[in-house]
């Protein structure tokens, strides 16, 4: 069934959506100020995830905690086709994702040990939550029991506790971090099964709530360089890679049948006894079954390239370009066992992405007005991985995005106070007709006109011990 690859789609990301796909801005407050242009300038342990090489000992014996209010605000108007979401019977014309606040953690530590710069920390690389009442009865369908009222949820994370070395050569300097992943998920969706293309519209197709819930374990690290060549001018690259995440989880099915009497006594009286049985799907009751999934989930590579120029000790200028290897999310084969509601086998299926491979451009300023006190702004613009065909309200992910920051810095004895606010904006994309991107006679994506506004508020503590 077609619904059972959805899962995936989610599995490696929870909370909010921010930048492509279902990968976040970043990791700091400080750092996401300066729009994720800090691949020359990350301090402290958020080094292990952009980049290792500025593990520093300037930051050594220093404890670090970030936290990320986020409100996402996704609208949505179907442009399906599809009965009980736009078509003949439509319920709405507007839809907005359950309003809620998320929060992201991220902690850790700096220390120097014989020329040797050590950092430890925990942080969510990865992460989306979407609530939408997309799905209601057709006018005429009739049942016992209700429909659930969200109907597309996700709730997932990739939590990442990455350990990282580095060590100077001269100008140069070079870091590795590394470290296992956790991945977290729950997801609901609606599958409309078919059952007889002969009966009234309203009672073609019923719908399967499906809910699932599940985790996997992986690994990850990270490469990087910093080069200085003089006081003004320095450059930084790095490489973030995943290995896949084994995915082991749950799903339960719901199949809601419509209460119609005529229909009932007209399959009884039809003369044929192999169709008797069909009478109890249209009693308006609720089957139920359950089984599990396993697969081997991979996450995208990164590849970053970052320059710093300080015309001034006060003033730096930052320029960071990322190149995220999304098609490694292509075909992901799904291991399916139990049964459906009508007590058939599950059979294997493949989950279709085709997502594509994606640029983004962070540019950030940093001011210091005096030694208590920085101010910071940040931007950056980043492309959307996800085609047309593959599209869908779970990952709302619709269009590029547009993300600006401002920040600022409190420096005091033992500790430092970040602050940031981060606006993303993504413009309104809007397209039709579903498609079956693998061609195994269900739809693949979501068509209708979306847009995403997130706004982010988020504060880092920084104490020395």
């Amino acid at each position: 069934m077609k619904g059972f690859k959805y899962f995936l789609f989610i599995v490696s990301f929870s909370l909010f959506l921010h930048a492509g796909g279902f990968a976040l801005s970043g990791v700091g407050t400080r750092e996401l100020s300066l729009g994720g242009a800090v691949r020359t300038s990350a301090a402290g342990f958020y080094s292990v995830y952009w980049n290792p090489a500025l593990i520093d000992s300037s930051y050594s014996k220093v404890f670090q905690l970030s936290l990320s209010e986020a409100i996402p605000l996704v609208e949505l108007s179907p442009n399906t086709g599809l009965l009980a979401y736009d078509g003949p019977y439509s319920q709405r014309e507007k839809v907005y994702n359950k309003t809620r606040i998320f929060t992201v953690p991220s902690f850790g530590v700096t220390y120097s040990f014989k020329n040797i710069n050590i950092a430890f920390g925990l942080f969510i690389p990865f992460g989306l939550g979407t609530s939408y009442d997309l799905y209601d009865y057709p006018v005429g369908f009739e049942s016992d029991y209700d429909y659930p009222q969200y109907d597309w949820e996700s709730d997932l994370k990739v939590i990442a506790t990455f350990i990282g070395f580095s060590k100077s050569f001269g100008k140069l300097r070079t870091g590795l971090s590394f470290g296992p992943t956790y991945s977290s998920i729950m997801f609901r969706t609606v599958h409309l099964a078919t059952v007889d293309s002969t009966l009234p519209v309203e009672y073609a197709q019923f719908p399967v709530d499906q809910k699932m819930e599940g985790s996997g374990w992986g690994f990850g690290g990270a490469f990087g360089l910093f080069y200085s060549f003089n006081e003004k001018l320095s450059v930084g690259f790095s490489f973030r890679g995943f290995t896949k995440n084994k995915l082991k989880g749950s799903v339960n099915l719901a199949l809601y049948t419509p209460k119609n009497d005529y229909i009932k006594n007209h399959i009884k009286n039809d003369g044929d006894p192999a169709n008797d049985a069909d009478t109890l799907f249209f009693q308006g009751d609720k089957f139920e079954s359950s089984g599990d999934v396993n697969a081997d989930f991979p996450l995208p590579m990164n590849l970053g390239l970052g320059f710093k120029f300080s015309p001034s000790e006060k003033l730096s200028l930052l320029v960071d370009f990322d190149y995220t290897l999304w098609q490694l999310l292509d075909r992901v084969p799904l291991d399916l066992n139990g049964n459906d509601p009508k007590g058939d086998p599950l059979s294997d299926d493949t989950l279709v992405l085709d997502w594509e491979n994606t640029f983004r451009v962070s540019l950030g300023i940093e001011y210091f007005l005096n030694e208590l006190m920085v101010l910071r702004t940040g931007f950056y613009y980043d492309q959307s991985p996800i085609p047309e065909k593959t599209l869908d309200p779970l990952i709302p992910d619709a269009g590029d995005k547009f993300s600006f920051n401002l920040g600022s810095g409190f420096r005091f004895t033992k500790f430092s106070v970040d602050l940031n606010y981060e606006f993303v904006y993504s413009p309104k994309k809007s397209f039709t007709g579903l498609q079956d991107a693998d061609n195994d006679g269900e739809f693949d994506n979501f068509p209708g006109e979306y847009s995403t506004v997130v706004h982010a508020f988020g504060i880092g503590i920084n104490f020395r011990f």
